[in-house]
């Protein structure tokens, strides 16, 4: 296909994903009390209320939000539309692995998400608003806040990808288990500077982060452990068939 074919076909997926995108973007925007209701629940008790400094800070801040769950709502069909511009690059046995895990990188990601608020929030608030709580009065922005939310939710749930990037990887036999255990050092400065990157500022909220990011590393070691057994193992049995009378 020529460079003009494929410009054509990702403006055809873009206009597909947003034309998707809209319909719950509006819907989302219609029911906006629970959800303004949502984040303000997401910090209790240690926040007990948000308040705003401008007419305009409520608005504006659910309209970020609103993009970001529609986001996170459509991502099947965006998903399969990145996947369907790339996937004709790929071999047809690169493509069947990439769609076999296709559900669980969704999945995954909602875990991330749900980690994050369940239980990177909880942990980051207590310290945060409890450190010289005897001293100051927390009083926070709905939009500070809010930042401070997706800051600690939507990391995570790409974090959590990192044991599916690591089975396709050793399954195409780029990475070995060794090469990341041999990798272990740059892992811990990579979670550091993740950390720095996404977490709020501050050294309990990017020890939060970096902890499980070390934590999914070591997983996508044994993934990709497992996933090498696997194919060894496959090999071995296809090379006793072939040699087989």
């Amino acid at each position: 296909m020529p460079v003009e074919g494929h410009l054509e076909e990702l403006r055809r997926r873009l206009i597909t994903s947003a034309v998707a995108l809209l319909p719950i973007f509006v819907a989302l925007f219609l029911v906006y009390r629970p959800v303004l209701h949502l984040i303000q629940d997401s910090g209790r008790p240690y926040i007990p209320h948000l308040v705003a400094l401008s007419p305009q800070e409520a608005f504006f801040t659910y309209m970020k939000v609103d993009f970001f769950l529609s986001a996170v709502i459509a991502s099947p069909l965006w998903l399969y539309q990145a996947l369907a511009f790339f996937l004709p690059a790929f071999s047809r046995r690169a493509r069947i692995l990439i769609l076999r895990l296709l559900p669980t990188m969704i999945l995954l990601f909602l875990a991330g998400v749900a980690f994050g608020l369940r239980v990177l929030l909880p942990l980051v608030l207590r310290f945060l608003v409890g450190f010289g709580a005897d001293v100051v009065v927390p009083d926070f922005t709905l939009g500070n806040y809010t930042s401070f939310l997706l800051g600690l939710t939507l990391p995570p749930g790409l974090l959590f990808e990192m044991p599916v990037v690591a089975y396709g990887l050793a399954a195409g036999g780029i990475v070995t288990a060794d090469m990341l255990r041999r990798g272990w050092r740059y892992a811990v400065l990579g979670a550091a500077v993740l950390a720095a990157i996404f977490a709020p500022p501050g050294p309990f909220p990017m020890l939060a982060l970096g902890l499980p990011i070390l934590a999914l590393y070591e997983a996508s070691i044994v993934v990709a452990a497992v996933t090498e057994r696997r194919l060894a193992r496959r090999r071995a049995q296809a090379a006793e068939e072939g040699a087989a009378p």
